[in-house]
């Protein structure tokens, strides 16, 4: 299996929160593009389909829901780690 990254569940996240690449893409400061590409490589990495697409919508899948609230804990959970081993100093 390949890896999964932070960056791709960003991505991911930003797009189940706008339900729209492009606006998903300017809340992190990059092309839409570039955003459905990450996307689509997380659906590769985890072999399932996260979003479905069409020219107007983007709707969330059930796995994409599970992975969703999921993936926002881990982030969450990542960044008090973070915040935590900063404030021990070196």
């Amino acid at each position: 299996m390949r890896n999964v990254t932070l960056r791709q569940l960003e991505a991911f996240l930003a797009v189940v929160d706008e339900r729209h690449f492009g606006r998903a893409a300017e809340r992190l400061s990059v092309s839409a593009p570039w955003m459905s590409h990450t996307v689509r490589d997380l659906e590769r990495a985890l072999h399932v389909t996260l979003l479905i697409r069409t020219t107007r919508t983007v709707e969330v899948t059930p796995a994409g829901r599970v992975l969703a609230g999921l993936a926002s804990q881990v982030l969450t959970e990542l960044e008090s780690a973070i915040k935590t081993v900063r404030s021990m100093g070196a």
